[in-house]
Order: structure tokens, then sequence, then C-alpha cells
């Protein structure tokens, strides 16, 4: 919350520098003294463009549900 997280592509994961945290490439949470995995926005693809609603945000302790469904399908 607050703090904007590095992506580190030699290691294919996200780190919070405030938290001294580690994600995997979808949010979820892997070490560090974050409590929790990353928000989501809502995210949409129509006509091969991707749209993302900042105004939206899922909290994965939340609102499960919502941050399951909002995870991007790659492939």
């Amino acid at each position: 919350r607050g703090t904007m997280v590095e992506w580190q592509p030699e290691n294919a994961r996200f780190y919070c520098p405030k938290h001294k945290s580690t994600f995997q490439p979808e949010g979820t949470r892997i070490q560090g003294k974050s409590p929790r995995s990353l928000d989501r926005f809502k995210v949409s693809v129509a006509g091969g463009k991707v749209t993302v609603d900042t105004g939206v945000v899922f909290d994965a302790d939340a609102d499960a549900a919502g941050w399951a469904a909002a995870g991007v399908r790659v492939g």
C-alpha cells in the first residue's frame, strides 16, 4: 500500500523495497514482511486491446473470489 513494487526480470518476480517482500508474477506473496499478496486491478481484453481499470481494486484478503477472477491468463 503506497509503495511501488519493482519487477526483477532476472528472478521473474516483483519486489517491495518497503517490506523487503517478494511476489510471484501474478501477485501472490512469496516471502518477506508484507502480510498479504499484491492488489489486483480490473483488467479486460477486447479487440486485442488490454484495458486496466485502476478504479476497481481487488484485495486478496477482502475479496478472494474477485482477486482470483482478476488474474490475467497468458498463453
